[in-house]
Order: structure tokens, then sequence, then C-alpha cells
């Protein structure tokens, strides 16, 4: 069949990276949904099993597989400001950090 070639013969162009960032549980906060914002002019949200991941300035590395040794501790850079209707707001994130003393217990 056609489709069964088509299917097996798709490369992959470019690896789409997806963050879904959720504060501590019991906070009235909701989970936030970014995509890395490229270097292109493309800003647009990117739409995946029906939830839209806005473009952001994010980054994330230090994950590991291993069985060895102690556990990975990876390091997620994101920008800290976003823009509000009366102009940035700074600091968005740091606030989170602060209130619960780290975020490390979110998913």
């Amino acid at each position: 069949m056609q489709i069964e070639k088509d299917v097996q013969g798709f490369t992959l162009d470019a690896r789409v990276e997806l963050f879904q960032l959720a504060p501590p549980p019991g906070t009235q906060y909701p989970v936030q949904y970014f995509t890395p914002a490229g270097t292109d002019a493309n800003t647009n949200p990117i739409s995946f099993m029906g939830q839209q991941y806005q473009p952001w300035a994010i980054q994330a590395e230090g994950f590991e597989k291993s069985v060895q040794g102690s556990a990975p501790r990876p390091i997620l850079s994101i920008a800290n400001a976003v823009m509000g209707a009366n102009g940035p707001i700074y600091g968005i994130f740091t606030q989170l950090v602060r209130q619960f003393k780290g975020l490390a217990v979110g998913r």
C-alpha cells in the first residue's frame, strides 16, 4: 500500500520540544505550556493533543539516563519577563521560586 510506504519513508527534519511547567501541588497557579522560541520569526504557538504551547525563551539540559551514580540534576533556563497589556512584567518565575523555595517539587 502507498500509505505504508509513505509512513515508513518519513524522516524527521527537526525535533520539537514541549515543556509543561506545573507549580507545586496545592497552589492556585495553573500549569504553563511552552515551546522554545526559535531564532526565526515564527512566534505561533504549537498545538499538541489539544493543548497550546506558547513560544518562550526556554531551555532544558542535563537529562541523562544512567543506572550508576547519583541521579541527574537537570537545569531549566527560562525567560523571566512577559509582555503585559501595560508593558513588561518582570520577575514572573522568580516570584514562584521564592514563594515555594524552588520549583523542584513541580513537574
